[in-house]
């Protein structure tokens, strides 16, 4: 909604509005699959649903179709099989071509599984920063130049527009 109000132009270009997990996964394996951790508590999905078009037209009626324009897509489980990875992405990584690639999740909630702190008695302390504004990667339908271009130009607008 911040981005449609005060820089509709952004707003307009971009095909799907999409979080920066989904994105990674996105580019490594060649298919778009929005985790569900992030459409629950960043992209307001709640039990299986959205807001209302109703609600979203209530709020600035130029936002009434972003959830069906803009950000509905295939909701991936934590876990599940998002795709292989390409040939593309195995030169970038130096990974196995054809490998599996997870649905993406955000890297706080995934820190106690990686350190293995999974019983009772265990705690694990992580130090970072998530600026919810960067977590997303608003992308275009054009070429990967014009993406990096809108992508640059919102980063420039989230940067000119923080809070001191």
């Amino acid at each position: 909604l911040q981005l449609l109000e005060e820089a509709p132009d952004i707003y307009n270009s971009m095909y799907k509005w999409v979080e920066a997990a989904d994105w990674i996964i996105w580019q490594l394996c060649g298919t778009y699959i929005r985790n569900i951790c992030t459409a629950g508590y960043k992209g307001m999905l709640q039990d299986g649903a959205y807001p209302s078009k109703e609600y979203l037209a209530a709020l600035n009626p130029k936002f009434e179709n972003f959830i069906s324009e803009k950000l509905e897509h295939e909701i991936g489980q934590l876990g599940a099989l998002a795709g292989r990875l390409t040939a593309e992405a195995a030169k970038w990584t130096g990974l196995p071509e054809g490998i599996a690639v997870a649905v993406g999740n955000v890297d706080a909630h995934v820190t106690s599984a990686a350190a293995n702190a999974v019983n009772p008695g265990q705690m694990v302390a992580i130090m970072g920063y998530t600026e919810d504004g960067l977590e997303y990667f608003a992308t275009s339908s054009g070429s990967y130049q014009e993406n990096a271009w809108l992508a640059g130009r919102f980063i420039k607008f989230l940067m000119e527009n923080a809070d001191e």
